[in-house]
């Protein structure tokens, strides 16, 4: 009778064969600006658990927090403020306002015999 071993695999990070040298700045960026965690990090570079635990125990890489990417899905508005309009807004308001005036003015009489 056989075990099979399940293996998830992680498609977000793609893996790569790992460099003689790492450098500081190149791990901090990956945690800082990507939001990698040292996990993601050493699969990426196919690290071993022993190899990784050496590396992040370097004095500069201890303590540093991923940064997460926020996600923000509400967008704020605020109505509560006049709306501002450009000059040339106000010129077309302006003029769309003197036209429908203008439409309806009731003093078109070209009759001259009324009186």
């Amino acid at each position: 009778m056989s075990i099979d071993a399940r293996v998830d695999v992680t498609p977000d990070v793609t893996q790569e064969e790992t460099p003689q040298t790492l450098t500081v700045s190149q791990l901090i960026s990956h945690i800082k600006e990507d939001g990698m965690s040292r996990e993601d990090i050493r699969k990426k570079y196919g690290m071993t658990i022993a190899e990784a635990k050496a590396i992040f125990s370097h004095p500069k890489l201890k303590g540093i927090r991923i940064k997460k990417q926020k996600v923000q899905r509400i967008q704020l508005v605020d109505d509560t403020e006049p709306k501002q309009i450009t000059i040339e807004q106000g010129i077309a308001q302006s003029m769309q306002s003197v036209i429908s005036t203008v439409q309806y003015s009731p003093s078109d009489n070209t009759d001259e015999n009324e009186y």
